[in-house]
């Protein structure tokens, strides 16, 4: 998943099977079609973003491994998204 076209080229030369463009579709949709509703089991979120790592995180199958790389600029990320708390 990116938002440039020219990244998204570059995952597909490399050998990815599909790429999602957050900027054209919804994300965590275009997940689960890819998926068959399942979700993934290895997600790596190198962005940043609050906004990725919410995606990620809704994207994800239960049990599937998550990594986060980056982190937003102020150092903090509210990974719950209500997941874990109650």
């Amino acid at each position: 998943m990116d938002v440039m076209e020219k990244r998204l080229q570059k995952a597909m030369e490399l050998g990815a099977t599909a790429v999602i463009n957050g900027k054209e579709e919804d994300t965590v949709q275009r997940i689960m079609e890819l998926t068959g509703g399942r979700g993934f089991d290895l997600g790596i979120e190198t962005a940043g973003s609050q906004i990725t790592a919410s995606q990620l995180i809704k994207g994800a199958n239960k049990g599937a491994t998550i990594v986060f790389v980056g982190y937003s600029a102020s150092g903090e990320n509210d990974i719950t998204n209500g997941y874990g708390t109650g």
